[in-house]
């Protein structure tokens, strides 16, 4: 009796050491959520810093995302080198580090190469973070760990903006000039209806249009307003505008260093623990890989073996649809900021309000998910997230070309709960319906699933400048339809072909049992 007393009494502060460290975790994936975030809201006042146009400050989101791809790829070199909970600890505080001085970055490369390091450390972050939730708490019981995982990283993506806000430069009033009916085309600025101008064109890389508010004018000698060219040296111009969004990043850093503290020193007890007890903890890493072997067995037994080359072009497809799907989900509120500013006329406090609305509907749709799963299969999640997302965003392009901006903001929130689950109910519904969802196939499609963000940036700022901003709202349009397209034409394929000469691979025990694994943190999906 006094034996069992004891060992209850030592499983159950175990297990309160184990709920004490997931909740650590959870604070720290805020923190990555908060870092992840503020990269939208701040992009405006990062081209001040920088001095770059929008097609060049682009690149910033395309190293953001090339660095997630390192970040992976890091951490699949690393884990059987180090001691997993460094790589976890390591990538927090590095990043927290490399955060706090990106905008101190007054060269733009420099800041490129500061984004992509803070990206990369935030991903070895979480794929470390969510590797050891899955070994702590076993397949089955990390589910929870898992989903509170998700909602933290969205909890700190939605503060992100609000913290952001107060920091962002001032749009000044420009003296003398008052405008009304004009349209935003970079590098240059066509006026209608101008009084009392300056012969003037906008610098692009210093510019910020708002309330028909700019930061700089570079002056000219003349300047062709409704047809005829006007001149007039009289006007000055405001200077350009100090903005204070290091305050903003250092409070993110700080918070990710004081989230890692505890998990710190969670280590170095856990460390000397395991060193008294080499021989139990022997044994449990045996235990725990024969039930992986017999999971895996359980998990291929009775699926049917598809012929090589519908594998690997289903594969291929599962691939391109979710790169597809990763240009929209991170782009929109990587850009949506900066949009409402340049092609709305929109305060950047009001840019910074709609980015978390987008992310506190991203959250809630997020954890209504975690019930929702419960009732309905992947494939109807599916379906209901494209029925919303793509008539969403076809209501933001209609919204930004009319200038409602009661349904930018309707679009917005709409397009952060469409866009919530389609990422772990997409993995899930693969498992179901077209192949084995391996180690393998999943990293294949995660590392595959940024080439999407990776390369959107690039097509979409060199678009914005030379065509104007309404070009995010086209091309968002255009990119969830196709995407709806490819989830259809795989549905398709699934239920007729797979289905035909396969037979269904559907099982109910191994898909419920790698829900847990399936149901990735944001940020390890976008990596």
């Amino acid at each position: 009796m006094e034996k069992e007393n004891t060992r209850s009494w030592q499983d159950q502060a175990e297990r309160r050491r184990k709920v004490a460290r997931s909740v650590c975790v959870c604070l720290c994936f805020v923190c990555q959520g908060l870092t992840a975030a503020m990269i939208g809201p701040a992009f405006l006042d990062l081209q001040l810093i920088t001095n770059t146009d929008v097609q060049q400050a682009s690149a910033l989101f395309t190293s953001l995302s090339a660095g997630n791809m390192a970040g992976s790829l890091l951490v699949g070199l690393l884990y059987d080198l180090f001691n997993p909970s460094l790589l976890l600890i390591g990538g927090m505080l590095m990043m927290a580090v490399t955060s706090a001085v990106t905008p101190f970055c007054s060269l733009f490369g420099v800041m490129v190469v500061v984004c992509f390091l803070t990206a990369t450390f935030a991903q070895m972050f979480c794929v470390a973070a969510t590797t050891e939730e899955v070994q702590t708490w076993g397949a089955k019981a990390s589910e929870t760990a898992l989903q509170a995982t998700n909602c933290a990283y969205a909890v700190g993506a939605v503060a992100a903006p609000l913290i952001v806000e107060p920091f962002l430069a001032p749009i000044n009033e420009a003296a003398g000039i008052s405008a009304a009916n004009y349209s935003v085309l970079d590098p240059r600025i066509q006026f209608a209806g101008l009084s009392g101008v300056s012969d003037s064109f906008l610098d692009p890389r210093s510019q910020d249009v708002g309330n028909t508010s700019f930061y700089s004018i570079k002056t000219s000698s003349e300047v062709r307003l409704n047809g005829s060219f006007y001149s007039n040296d009289s006007v000055s111009m405001p200077s350009v505008p100090k903005t204070r969004i290091h305050f903003a990043f250092s409070i993110t850093a700080a918070l990710s260093f004081l989230a890692s503290i505890p998990l710190l020193v969670d280590f170095i007890t856990t460390r000397q623990a395991a060193r008294n007890d080499k021989e139990s903890l022997g044994c449990v890493k045996a235990l725990a890989e024969k039930e992986h072997r017999a999971s895996r067995n359980d998990y291929h037994k009775g699926r049917p073996n598809l012929p090589r080359t519908a594998y690997l072009g289903t594969l291929l497809w599962v691939c391109v649809f979710n790169a597809v799907f990763l240009a929209v989900e991170i782009t929109f509120p990587y850009y949506l900021p900066t949009f409402v500013v340049l092609q709305l006329g929109w305060s950047k406090s009001r840019g910074a309000l709609v980015t978390s609305a987008f992310w506190l509907a991203f959250a809630g749709s997020r954890f209504a998910c975690m019930f929702l799963v419960r009732i309905f299969r992947p494939a109807q999640i599916l379906v209901s997230c494209f029925s919303l997302m793509v008539p969403s965003f076809v209501a933001f392009l209609l919204a930004s070309l009319w200038q409602l901006d009661w349904l930018v903001w309707l679009s917005s929130v709409t397009a952060g709960v469409a866009t919530s689950a389609v990422v772990p109910s997409g993995f899930s519904w693969v498992n179901d319906e077209l192949m084995p969802v391996t180690g393998r196939v999943t990293s294949v499609v995660l590392l595959a699933a940024n080439v999407g963000p990776l390369l959107n940036p690039m097509v979409l700022g060199h678009m914005m400048e030379n065509s104007g901003a309404i070009c995010l709202a086209y091309e968002l349009a255009g990119e969830a339809t196709l995407c709806a397209l490819i989830f259809l034409l795989l549905l398709l394929f699934s239920r007729t072909y797979l289905r035909t000469n396969y037979g269904s691979i559907h099982n109910d025990d191994v898909t419920q049992d790698l829900q847990p694994l399936l149901s990735v943190p944001e940020s390890v999906q976008k990596g």
